[in-house]
């Protein structure tokens, strides 16, 4: 058992550490960019179940879906939470592009189940732009030159 004080200091500690985050400075206008242009927003998160809401509250607008893994019972890279992405978008694999910082779970993965999956790299001094993006306001780049 956990004693009261250790709980009540770990709840501490989450709310300290949920409430510290912030969006990056591309992220507003990226996803405002996206819905200006008709094109569906989704969030892909490993996040635990504390994180979510207080994420969606700093987005400027709420997303057309959002696949939580504690919701699609299934964790990046799972072709199980893709699939949860998918019909939760109304999308085809190959109609979804994703980008998230992690290699495996956002790149790797998703180019397996079908997607068009990136590395966002915010630390490189280029971009190889078959691989990875050093920005969120590149996926603006990579969305115009898919059409």
């Amino acid at each position: 058992m956990i004693s009261e004080d250790v709980l009540s200091a770990l709840e501490a500690e989450l709310r300290e550490e949920i409430e510290s985050i912030t969006l990056f400075p591309d992220a507003a206008p990226t996803l405002h960019a996206l819905q200006a242009r008709g094109i569906k927003v989704a969030l892909c998160s490993n996040l635990a179940a504390p994180y979510g809401p207080p994420v969606l509250d700093l987005l400027p607008f709420q997303p057309d879906f959002c696949a939580w893994s504690y919701e699609a019972g299934a964790v990046k890279p799972q072709p199980e939470i893709y699939q949860y992405l998918c019909e939760g978008i109304a999308c085809q694999p190959d109609e979804v592009l994703m980008i998230g910082d992690t290699i495996e779970a956002d790149m790797i993965g998703p180019r397996k189940f079908g997607m068009h999956g990136y590395h966002l790299d915010r630390h490189a001094t280029t971009s190889n732009s078959a691989e990875s993006v050093r920005s969120l306001s590149d996926v603006l780049t990579l969305m115009a030159a898919r059409h």
